[in-house]
């Protein structure tokens, strides 16, 4: 009964999807119905459950001097244009806690929009690595870093392991969550299924060695949807190497449960693990639990000079 419910309330509300209304929740989230019904435009529910047809539908919002295009036709655009703050603040957190400032870049893996390292980049004045594999998430990624007048380099690329030798593989769209792009096919799926499209593969190590500011990297965030292991195996030489801290969505379930404790295993020696909350602090690290993101730090990482 409730499935019938959310199938008839999601066909009603996919027609009311128009910006006056969306502005209108925007306006009076304080109220706990508001609060509580605005869930039903998001498109990622939509998606769920009758699946979601995608036109961009872009709009710019503003927050503490960070301008940035969003996507209301997008979980990450509509949840950021109703909160009018990016959609993601841990990296803003932790590389404030850090100290970077206008000489240090940010290594953003899975950068999405921007939403994440452009706000710090804007900040601090530092300067930003991006990889994007979608090439639409890229082109909005692009138009927030002019937009910001950030220092960037971008790449438009999957990252994968050294085992793999294609030089394309798909990367699986999801209409309506854009930030659930994966090259796993069953990653979190539409209802109705999803599109493609063809991203160009290379290596972390093979990218950051002909990246000429890697060694002013100073932090690195991943969020790739379920192949942080192949992102981090293919990057590993220069990851022992630099030992920076790194900033990783820590998703368990059943398809990459086995990766993540590869994760761990390879790098406990060498980092302290923490989970973070959404104010960028330190809470301990259960590995049987999912996480937004986890911290990996040098172990006896001294301050900076």
């Amino acid at each position: 009964m409730k499935k019938i419910r959310e199938i008839v309330t999601a066909n009603i509300i996919i027609y009311l999807r128009f910006y006056w209304l969306l502005f209108f929740l925007k306006k009076f989230q304080e109220i706990k119905f508001i609060r509580k019904f605005t869930k039903y435009f998001d498109p990622n529910w939509l998606r769920k459950i009758i699946g979601f047809s995608y036109t961009p539908f872009i709009k710019i919002i503003t927050w503490n001097k960070v301008s940035l295009y969003v996507d209301l036709n997008d979980h990450i655009g509509f949840q950021s244009f109703i909160k009018n703050e990016p959609f993601e603040m841990s990296v803003f957190h932790v590389a404030k806690n850090l100290g970077l400032d206008k000489d240090d870049y940010i290594l953003d893996i899975g950068a999405n929009i921007g939403h994440a390292s452009i706000p710090i980049c804007k900040k601090l004045s530092c300067n930003l690595i991006a990889v994007e594999a979608s090439k639409d998430n890229a082109s909005l990624l692009l138009r927030n870093i002019k937009l910001n007048n950030i220092k960037a380099e971008v790449l438009v690329s999957a990252l994968v392991s050294p085992e793999f030798k294609e030089k394309y593989t798909k990367l699986y769209i999801r209409n309506g969550n854009r930030g659930a792009n994966s090259l796993l096919e069953r990653w979190n799926p539409s209802i109705m299924g999803d599109e493609y499209e063809w991203a160009p593969c290379i290596t972390l190590d093979n990218f950051l060695n002909n990246t000429t500011n890697s060694k002013k990297i100073k932090l690195i965030k991943i969020d790739v949807e379920g192949t942080e292991y192949e992102v981090l195996k293919g990057g590993i030489n220069f990851i022992k190497k630099s030992k920076l801290p790194i900033l990783m969505e820590y998703r368990l379930n059943e398809s990459t449960k086995i990766k993540l404790k590869k994760i761990l295993l390879m790098f406990s020696k060498i980092y302290n693990i923490n989970g973070i909350d959404e104010m960028g602090k330190k809470i301990s690290f259960n590995p049987e639990k999912s996480y937004e993101n986890i911290l990996f730090e040098r172990k006896n990482n001294k301050s900076r000079k």
